[in-house]
């Protein structure tokens, strides 16, 4: 094998770094532009010709490859190659044969990417790209409402009183502390409360009712 062929893939190497080449491709889930193989064969064809090399891609189930010829020398040849993945159906509205050219396609792209040291976003970004990934499932929406506690929730368990009087000046302080009006809808309120959550109360209701329609003059 010539050495010459080393020495003519460099310089298309060379001046390809030299070309600003154009990106048609668009991956709108990852926001950044890519090579096409439409993109690259014009350039990267102009540029072997000048240096008298070919090229021409081969398949078979395991790999696909890139040669290299150089016109001058019939013993001239480089060879590229990657590995053929798993083939799958890479969209719903795609069939088997028609994934098998995406996959064909972006092989061919990524052989020249690779072998002419073209460089690009370290993203699979072709046809066969993670856009046809299953997209994780969304977490459920908690349905269960957060209730925020009113004064009469946050208490527990109220000290305990040996009159009627006593039970009474509690809920005026309970009243006054939450910001209410010492009125008979408020302290009924939390007469109502404190039932349920003083067993004791019972005994006394009938009585702390008395005096607060007597004290606030049924009021309301």
């Amino acid at each position: 094998m010539s050495n010459n062929i080393y020495k003519k893939l460099g310089n298309v190497q060379r001046n390809l770094l030299k070309r600003k080449i154009p990106k048609s491709g668009k991956n709108k889930f990852g926001g950044f532009e890519y090579y096409e193989l439409q993109d690259l064969l014009p350039v990267i064809i102009e540029e072997c010709s000048k240096e008298g090399l070919s090229f021409i891609f081969s398949f078979t189930e395991e790999k696909a490859l890139l040669h290299i010829y150089d016109v001058d020398n019939e013993n001239g040849e480089i060879t590229n190659c990657v590995i053929v993945p798993e083939l799958k159906e890479l969209n719903r509205g795609m069939n088997i044969i028609q994934s098998y050219g995406s996959y064909i396609t972006y092989l061919k792209r990524y052989l020249l990417l690779n072998t002419f040291l073209i460089g690009e976003n370290s993203y699979i970004d072709s046809d066969a790209s993670v856009e046809n990934k299953p997209k994780a499932p969304k977490p459920k929406k908690s349905t269960r409402k957060t209730i925020k506690p009113t004064p009469e929730k946050q208490r527990v368990v109220v000290q305990t009183f040996d009159s009627a009087e006593a039970y009474l000046e509690y809920f005026e302080k309970q009243a006054l502390q939450s910001g209410l009006d010492l009125t008979t809808q408020t302290l009924f309120k939390y007469c109502t409360s404190e039932r349920k959550n003083n067993a004791q109360f019972k005994k006394f209701e009938h009585d702390v009712r008395k005096l607060i329609t007597s004290k606030y003059n049924g009021g309301k």
